[in-house]
C-alpha cells in the first residue's frame, strides 16, 4: 500500500515522471502477458495450481529495467506497479486455466 501511495504522489507532481511511470507499467505488463502465454504453454507440469505459482513466481522476480532517474527499481516498485495493474485490470489473472487434455 505504501508503494501505491508514493507512486500516486509522484505521479500528480510531475508530468515528465507520469509519462516514465506510463511506459514503466506498459513494460511490466508485456512481461505479464508473456509470462502468462508462457505459462499456459507449459506441458511438462500440467497441474494448473503448480503452473499458476510458477506464473506469480516469474512476474514478481522480474526486473523491468529502469524507471525514471533510477538504474535498477526495487522489487517492491515493481510489484507495486504489477498489484496496481491487477486491480485496474480483470484479465491479469495469477490462477491460469488447465488444458483441455487434463
Amino acid at each position: 500500500m505504501h508503494t501505491v501511495l508514493l507512486i500516486e504522489q509522484e505521479l500528480r507532481e510531475s508530468l515528465a515522471i507520469r509519462t516514465q511511470f506510463e511506459e514503466y507499467e506498459k513494460s511490466v505488463e508485456r512481461r505479464y502477458r508473456t509470462e502468462y502465454r508462457k505459462a499456459c504453454r507449459i506441458s511438462e507440469i500440467r497441474e494448473p495450481l503448480k503452473r499458476s505459482q510458477e506464473l506469480y513466481d516469474n512476474v514478481t522476480l522480474a526486473n523491468d529495467g529502469t524507471f525514471h532517474t533510477y538504474n535498477s527499481v526495487p522489487s517492491y516498485f515493481h510489484n507495486g506497479v504489477m498489484q496496481i495493474l491487477a486491480d485496474d485490470k480483470d484479465d491479469i489473472v495469477w490462477l491460469l486455466k488447465g488444458h483441455k487434455d487434463e
